[in-house]
């Protein structure tokens, strides 16, 4: 009796410590779904056709096709 009940504490106490361990995944998951959306934004290229223009100085030559990607 004493086997059966302290093997049942022992699976609850993993229960809980995997509860523990999905919620720290997801609270870590979270900030990297946040930073793939922001990368993907930074990638665009509207984005760098702007940095390239404003702050570089650069523009498209003559004949260039009005859309890059």
């Amino acid at each position: 009796m004493i086997l059966y009940v302290s093997e049942h504490v022992y699976i609850i106490s993993l229960e809980a410590r995997v509860n523990e361990l999905r919620n720290e995944r997801a609270k870590l998951i979270a900030p990297l779904t946040n930073l793939k959306v922001e990368f993907a934004g930074l990638r665009k290229g509207s984005r760098i056709k702007k940095i390239a223009h404003e702050c570089l100085g650069m523009s498209l030559p003559e004949g260039a096709p009005e859309k890059l990607f």
